[in-house]
């Protein structure tokens, strides 16, 4: 199934298919977490990246203007300017990759990026919150396998847990 994510209005409920997922055939990402993959494929693009990976979805997910990064930085007490070599490191190990000319197609998510979306679709159901929010693939990307940078924000205080427990807080209130 073709993924489209980076296709259609930023402003509406976009419906994805679940990577490798059974019996679910679509699951909707809230307009923000939306808006989240589209910066990502913006990363990749600029990055001149063939596809998107999870350290693409990291770069658009600690972009200085998210507010839902900023206010998760702070409730958790972490100073923005302790990401800044965390994203800096992430690009770098992107810029070593092969590059092309070409854009990411719609298709074209690695193995790594798709189970970030899979394990954030499964948050959302196991939680019976009907959309996927930018902290919930947060926190798929703090749980998804293991990379320098998850362990690099879970060395500054952001871990799987924390994420989780500031998610039931917000959707608490």
């Amino acid at each position: 199934q073709r993924t489209r994510a980076a296709a259609g209005s930023v402003c509406g409920i976009v419906r994805l298919p679940l990577p490798g997922a059974s019996g679910m055939a679509k699951t909707e990402l809230s307009p923000s977490a939306h808006t989240i993959l589209l910066l990502a494929r913006r990363h990749a693009d600029r990055l001149r990246s063939p596809r998107l990976t999870p350290e693409h979805i990291l770069l658009a997910l600690s972009d200085p203007a998210s507010d839902t990064f900023a206010q998760l930085l702070e409730d958790q007490g972490i100073l923005p300017s302790d990401i800044i070599p965390i994203r800096r490191a992430a690009e770098e190990r992107l810029l070593a990759l092969p590059q092309t000319s070409r854009p990411p197609t719609d298709a074209s998510y690695t193995a790594g990026a798709k189970r970030i979306l899979d394990l954030a679709f499964r948050e959302i159901r196991s939680t019976a919150r009907p959309r996927v929010e930018p902290e919930d693939l947060l926190l798929a990307y703090l749980e998804a396998a293991p990379s320098v940078a998850a362990e690099q924000l879970r060395e500054v205080g952001l871990t799987g847990s924390s994420v989780r427990e500031w998610i039931a807080l917000r959707h608490s209130q």
